[in-house]
């Protein structure tokens, strides 16, 4: 199967085909998040924060600088889409949203696990992309990521795992996908 033939297949939130529309390239967008990313890592904390492995599942392995990297261009890409309308095919989802949390979870791993000095510098780096993230995102009293996919809550996940963004395509797709669960209920 094509990739036109793969986007041309594209449903809305509506159940309706979604056109393909090109609003603004991806690559450029790319470049637009780039620029707008927030936290400018110096020399000696990249060398220090690549020097420290960090293992996100059996099969792969990454450090903190590219963990922070990740989680700083995803927070950014989000906050990017905010206006966007549903119709660009380009946007991003509840499940990117979930994985940009998961890439939270990476970040918080290893903190308990590497000397003061480091982490406190990790630490700050991480409270200013934090602060990104929560400057457009609010508390989300009714856990609307839970409804996702089947995957049982941990009482015990980040603080952002409570947290949506308060407007935008994944903030629309959130309030649909909750409320279908609640009609079933």
């Amino acid at each position: 199967m094509s990739t036109d033939s793969i986007g041309d297949a594209l449903l809305g939130l509506d159940g309706q085909q979604r056109p393909r529309l090109e609003s603004q390239p991806l690559h450029r967008r790319t470049q637009l998040v780039d620029k707008e990313l927030p936290v400018k890592i110096s020399a000696e904390d990249k060398e220090l924060t690549e020097a420290i492995p960090v293992q996100v599942n059996p099969q792969y392995s990454s450090n903190i600088y590219n963990l922070l990297m990740s989680w700083q261009g995803h927070v950014a890409r989000i906050r990017s889409e905010l206006d966007l309308p549903d119709s660009d095919t380009s946007i991003w989802g509840v499940h990117d949203l979930k994985a940009t949390l998961i890439i939270r979870d990476f970040n918080e791993r290893p903190l308990g696990l590497i000397e003061s000095s480091t982490r406190e510098k990790v630490e700050a780096i991480l409270s200013e992309i934090d602060q990104l993230f929560r400057s457009y995102t609010e508390e989300d009293p009714r856990n609307m990521i839970d409804y996702i996919d089947s995957d049982e809550p941990d009482p015990g996940r980040g603080w952002w795992w409570n947290r949506i963004p308060v407007r935008g395509p994944i903030r629309r797709e959130l309030d649909v996908i909750y409320g279908r669960f609640q009609r079933r209920i």
